[in-house]
């Protein structure tokens, strides 16, 4: 009987896995954004989603193609990211990329739209300018940059990307599982526990870090997706936390954040309010009680990058715990926009002396903010070199565990006598009785392994001359020693000890006890008691059972690192096509004769064989998550709460009945994994499946699948009691090493190398307009954001497709790779770039030039010239505009200087200090605020206080001066007084109007006419200030009774005015009509 081609997949999927790191880096997050662009194309060029017919995914897609031929057609390649940390300007970019990949969208463009038209600094900048009618600031300002229209515009785009998803009916996520991780600074500290050995020290934890997560939903799990819809608050709230770079936004926090939306946004108000109790306990674990009574959300989270702005840990503790399911790579890309040159190719200079003020410099800022990564890259080398190790010791230890397997088959092959299960699909021998022989002539043991695969399939008759003694699971440590040898004991003492410390971790996870707590070392001290109590190394020790019942009943471990052993067997086979890697080494004769030949009938039979050892696989992997994990409801809760009772206090104080309410929640932990729980397969229903897979396969391949079996039930053991001990002190994970990759600037050398290229004065030209300026140069033009998010792009396709094909074969199909992207980023971008230009009208010279620019460089696209054509004629303005700068600089000192006054002077040093800093803040405000161009009108409408005092001042000198000259002065001088005096009441009334209005919160319409009200009141007194000099000036004897008569006639004045206004209106209003007013 034949294996039908259609029942099987064509060939075995190949992931190439990607985790991302990405920096900080104020605005070359704009940099960033076309890096992620291309992560984003890279991925769904290979997702389940129809492939891309042009741009860069078609080329990726292409690049998946070649690298299956190369294969040989064995393997379908997909690539996938499927871990992403940032902080700051990096943790915007991964947010948005994390929810493009699990929605499934086709492009980033939202969040390139946002940069484009709101990373501009004339909005950013906290002031009117900024629409503080919709993103109201606290005055005095508490930033330079408006934090509320920051947060406002990132919900806006997380909103978008799930409107434009929705719309995409079809489409599919382009991953099926995701970890992000942002991280923040809490600027107040959470302070824990450390347990010493007789105390406890406290210790404040300021890092932290947002895990946000997406599975798709499987045959065995449930779907997470912090990336739906609801989730875009705390999208918004991470973001806002991980990019709140000192002085140019405040920090934030969740208070803040309600505040905002329950004025602006009473949808997400709603959204963040009701899932907030939920949030907290998923986004702020330990938070629940903290010591300084500070509630989560009081607290003020700031820029992550204070702490971690090289956020590779969690990156690698995410690679650790990763698994496999199918052949793999490993890539790690970390994104440093600005990487630090190398000190050889920059000019020598003499050594300069460290003074006590550059050495208290240096150790006060220089570095402690110097972050280095070569202690987590050394981390990665390191398991790097392990696996190596790992593998060649594995290589002889396989050696080894064959001859071993050799003797104990020699040694126990008798006749075979099968006999029907006595507990259908349990984890016994499935009707075969483990051995008990003496070796038989070659054609007896080959029969033998035909018979042990058909005899398990028929279930009747007697296939040999073969008898199998007593279950393997009935034995215990001193038959296991004889049968593996003396080594077996070690390892059953490590295996114990693992699977204890697991299980207290599902326990504890269960009633959510955290692991640093003394709560947990009583748990885990109590788990051992309780072994000890039901289970023993050698049989006959009262009424316990044997501890390989222990490893039977919970051992999850076990059971995947057996199916992974047999899941890499399989996948050499078919990448090598030679089945010999299923015999294990075990030959009865000659192996070419043993062998089956490799044909399509055993190819389709073994992925097909595959495809159910991967869905094992998964089921298990899916029930360990459930039991570990805290997506979801853990299926032991709400039972499980029990376990806080029992922790409070020392073990040796608990009652008899506690023990009895662990030792339930013991047996049901068994009866969950053995049974399975919604929607989790169990580990019989697992095992039945196999054995039905090694059924099906006996049909046409006995040899194979008699083998298989063997190995299943029995030889995996004698191979994890040499391997287990060797992998157990180290993350395994994967089992494959971890390539690591950087994009950057300098990296990426095919249209633009940096170390050749310089401007007029010598020095090295960056491609990036974002460094200039301490990294905030993007926000200054759009023609700056423009090229950087294009070389983003350019960059990180380079990169991409280097790390995709990094052997040197592949040299030549690299390059045309690389340079088919490069073109196709090109003429995307020049595209959109020339009608932007086209429609702005063309009015500065900068965009003319530009202009002529990119549209000469776009003819050359199709030609074989294109590359020099863009490296001779490409760059961009790299001047700064005076005028602009200056005012930009003027409005930047104002709200600074607004910053400033909100400082308390109080007391002591710290007091002084910001007292001085006022001063000088005042001085320095004037002096900038002087040299900035003004128009006339904005003189005027800005400074009519200050000119007026200018007029007072000038009218009492001149005052003054008539005396002395004796031309009766004295009412020039009594007039000049008068208006100081009334100038300086405005002022005082102005000031104190401002700082009212802006503290109080409400709709903008609201504010709007607080404002209307103020500009009335204040037009009022300058109308008052004008008789009051009248009056001043015609009756200078009776001032007091003058004034007034001159008020009440301008009152009576506009009194009438407004009465001749209404009964126009009137009268208009009535012939429009068709009345008589």
């Amino acid at each position: 009987m034949t294996v039908p081609a259609d029942a099987a997949p064509e060939a075995i999927d190949k992931e190439i896995r990607f985790a991302v790191v990405l920096y900080g880096g104020v605005s070359l997050a704009i940099y960033m954004n076309g890096i992620a662009q291309e992560l984003l194309n890279m991925v769904r060029a290979t997702s389940e989603n129809p492939r891309p017919q042009n741009g860069t995914a078609d080329v990726y897609a292409s690049v998946a193609d070649y690298l299956d031929r190369h294969s040989g057609e064995r393997f379908t390649h997909r690539f996938v990211v499927d871990i992403i940390s940032g902080t700051s300007a990096g943790g915007i970019n991964g947010v948005c990329l994390a929810k493009g990949l699990a929605k499934g969208l086709d492009n980033l463009e939202v969040l390139e739209r946002i940069w484009l038209d709101h990373g501009n600094i004339d909005t950013l900048l906290n002031d009117k300018q900024s629409d503080l009618n919709r993103y109201p600031s606290e005055f005095p300002r508490t930033s330079i940059l408006n934090s509320q229209r920051m947060f406002a515009k990132l919900l806006e785009a997380f909103r978008t990307m799930g409107r434009q998803a929705a719309k995409t009916v079809t489409a599919r996520p382009h991953v099926s599982s995701l970890d992000l991780f942002v991280t923040a600074t809490d600027l107040r500290g959470l302070q824990l526990p450390i347990l010493l050995s007789d105390s406890v020290a406290m210790e404040k934890k300021h890092k932290h870090v947002f895990g946000f997560s997406f599975r798709q939903k499987g045959p065995n799990t449930e779907p997470v997706d912090d990336f739906a819809d609801e989730y875009d608050p705390m999208l918004a709230f991470a973001s806002r936390c991980t990019s709140s770079f000192p002085t140019a936004f405040e920090p934030v926090r969740i208070n803040d954040i309600l505040d905002f939306l329950k004025r602006t946004d009473k949808p997400a108000y709603q959204t963040f309010s009701t899932h907030l109790a939920r949030w907290k306990q998923r986004f702020f674990p330990g938070y629940d009680q903290p010591r300084d009574g500070i509630a989560v959300e009081e607290r003020e989270f700031a820029d992550g990058g204070y702490l971690d702005n090289h956020p590779f840990g969690h990156a690698i503790e995410a690679i650790h715990a990763r698994k496999a399911n199918c052949p793999l790579e490993r890539k790690l890309f970390y994104i440093d926009p600005v990487p630090e040159p190398d000190e050889k190719d920059m000019p020598q200079q003499p050594p300069e002396e460290i003074t006590f003020l550059k050495n208290t410099t240096l150790a006060t800022f220089s570095l402690p903010g110097y972050e280095t990564i070569r202690e987590e890259i050394n981390r990665l080398k390191q398991r790097n070199a392990w696996l190596d190790n790992v593998r060649d010791i594995l290589g002889e230890v396989d050696r080894e565990n064959i001859k071993r397997l050799k003797e104990i088959i020699g040694r126990d092959i008798a006749k075979y006598s099968p006999e029907p299960e006595t507990e259908p699909g349990s984890e016994k021998d499935s009707g075969i009785r483990m051995f008990s022989v003496i070796q038989q002539a070659p054609e007896l043991a080959e029969r033998f392994w035909i018979a042990l695969a058909e005899s398990a399939r028929e279930q009747s008759g007697n296939a040999g001359n073969i008898t199998f003694s007593t279950d393997y699971q009935e034995r215990d440590l001193d038959d296991m020693i004889e049968l593996f040898g003396e080594g077996y004991s070690s390892y059953h003492y490590t295996r114990r000890s693992v699977l204890t410390q697991q299980l207290t971790g599902m326990l504890a996870e269960s009633a959510e006890i955290d692991s640093r707590s003394l709560q947990y070392e009583r748990l885990a001290e109590l788990l051992r008691i309780w072994r000890n109590e039901h289970y023993a190394p050698l049989a006959g020790e009262g009424t316990r059972n044997t501890e390989n019942i222990f490893f039977r009943n919970y051992d999850l471990g076990f059971r995947l690192r057996r199916l992974d052993f047999l899941r890499r067997k399989t996948e050499r086979s078919i990448a090598e096509h030679d089945a010999g890697h299923l015999f294990f080494g075990i030959y009865t004769t000659n192996p070419d004769r043993e062998v089956p030949a490799w044909s399509d009938n055993l190819h389709h039979a073994l992925l097909r064989l595959h495809d159910d050892i991967t869905g094992a696989l998964d089921a298990l992997y899916a029930m360990r998550a459930a039991l570990l994990e805290r997506h979801q409801a853990h299926p032991l809760s709400p039972r499980s709460t029990v376990l806080h009772d029992i922790t409070d206090r020392p073990v040796s104080a608990l009652t008899a009945e506690e023990h009895e309410k662990l030792n339930g929640l013991m047996d049901e932990l068994h009866h969950l994994i053995r049974d399975g729980f919604s929607p989790v397969t169990g580990s019989e229903e697992i095992s039945r499946t196999m054995y039905a897979t090694f059924d099906r396969l006996a049909r046409d391949y006995p040899e194979i699948s008699g083998r298989l079996r063997y190995v299943y039930r029995f030889g995996y053991d004698l191979h994890d009691s040499t391997t287990f001990q060797l992998l157990a002190g180290g993350d395994y994970g994967e089992g494959t090493k971890v390539g690591i990759h950087r994009i950057s600037p300098a990296d990426a050398r095919n249209l633009w190398d940096e170390r050749s290229r310089t401007d007029k004065h010598g020095r090295p030209l960056s491609k990036l307009a974002g460094t200039s300026l301490g990294a905030f140069g993007a926000f200054l033009e759009r023609e700056w954001r423009r090229n950087d998010i294009m070389w983003g792009r350019l960059d990180a396709a380079e990169r991409i497709i280097g790390a995709l094909l990094p052997e040197e074969e592949h040299h030549h199909k690299r390059q045309q790779f690389i340079d088919e992207a490069q073109n196709a980023i090109l003429k995307e971008t020049l595209a959109s770039w020339i009608t932007e230009l086209e429609n702005s009208g063309l009015g500065s010279r900068k965009d003319r030039e530009q202009h002529s620019r990119l549209t000469t460089i776009r003819s050359q696209l199709d030609t074989p010239d294109w590359k020099t054509a863009f490296c001779e004629i490409y760059d961009v303005h790299r001047e700064f505009e005076p005028e602009s700068s200056l005012k930009r600089l003027g409005r930047s000192s104002g709200i600074l200087s607004s910053m400033v006054e909100r400082l308390d002077e109080g007391e002591g040093i710290s007091g002084r200090a910001a007292g001085y800093l006022k001063k000088l803040n005042t001085v320095l405000l004037g002096l900038l605020d002087f040299s900035t161009p003004k128009t006339f009108r904005g003189v005027l409408a800005g400074y009519w206080i200050q000119l007026l005092l200018l007029t007072a001042l000038v009218v009492m000198g001149g005052g003054y001066l008539m005396n002395t000259f004796n031309l009766s002065g004295t009412p020039v001088l009594f007039t000049g007084f008068a208006l100081l005096v009334i100038d300086l009441a405005v002022w005082f009334i102005r000031q104190n109007l401002q700082k009212k209005v802006h503290r109080i919160p409400g709709r903008p319409i609201t504010r709007i006419a607080l404002k209307i009200l103020t500009g009335t009141g204040s037009a009022l007194l300058v109308l008052a200030l004008a008789v009051l000099a009248h009056t001043i000036y015609g009756h200078a004897g009776s001032f007091f009774s003058a004034y007034l008569a001159d008020l009440q006639g301008v009152w009576d004045s506009v009194l009438a005015t407004l009465k001749k206004i209404v009964s126009l209106a009137s009268t208009v209003s009535g012939t429009q009509n068709g009345t008589t007013p």
